[in-house]
């Protein structure tokens, strides 16, 4: 997956969160409070559209989990190569980041919120499903648009995005979002 931070001790000296770790362990410094999750299905954006889904092999899978170390449980031969690689990359290149970027925030004090989205796009047969970038309709309320069109499709629950852009414009006005305890996971589908 090519778009990760890399420590290069160029550009990134640290772990990302070790560093902000550092950072706000600092006297007087502020941890900010943050809105942060991820999409289900995120992987998927990069992986169904070309058809490369369906080219995944277990080796490849065995080859990733290894590489990320994960146990063999992870890569056992069942279901779909593809689909398996897709929500190990989701779970170890999004999810758990923004989880534990959650976590660190909380141990400093402020508060996070922490979002899972996991509404199904019917794009591609359905296939796309929660895949990275389709909450960002509904995040900025666009579902008419051309653009919402591409990534939800037609008829995408209007609800999910009153939610959902409720919420993310309450914490951009420095205020809780309605119906969401800080430091949850809040699931949106």
């Amino acid at each position: 997956f090519p778009l990760r931070p890399v420590v290069d001790g160029v550009l990134v000296h640290a772990d990302p969160l070790a560093h902000l770790q550092m950072l706000w362990s600092q006297p007087g410094a502020h941890t900010p409070s943050l809105l942060v999750g991820a999409n289900a299905d995120e992987m998927n954006f990069y992986l169904v559209p070309t058809g490369e889904i369906d080219r995944v092999d277990w080796a490849r899978v065995e080859t990733f989990a290894r590489a990320v170390g994960l146990d063999a449980s992870a890569w056992k031969p069942d279901g779909h190569a593809g689909e398996r690689l897709a929500k190990l990359q989701a779970a170890h290149y999004y999810q758990k980041p923004a989880q534990a970027l959650a976590g660190l925030i909380s141990t400093f004090g402020a508060d996070a919120w922490h979002y899972s989205f996991e509404w199904k796009s019917p794009l591609a047969g359905g296939r796309m499903g929660a895949a990275h970038a389709t909450e960002l309709p509904f995040v900025f309320n666009c579902l008419a648009t051309a653009r919402g069109r591409e990534v939800a499709g037609e008829n995408p629950p209007q609800r999910l995005a009153d939610e959902m852009h409720g919420a993310w414009a309450a914490f951009a006005r420095g205020e809780a979002p309605a119906d969401w305890r800080t430091n949850e996971t809040k699931t949106f589908s």
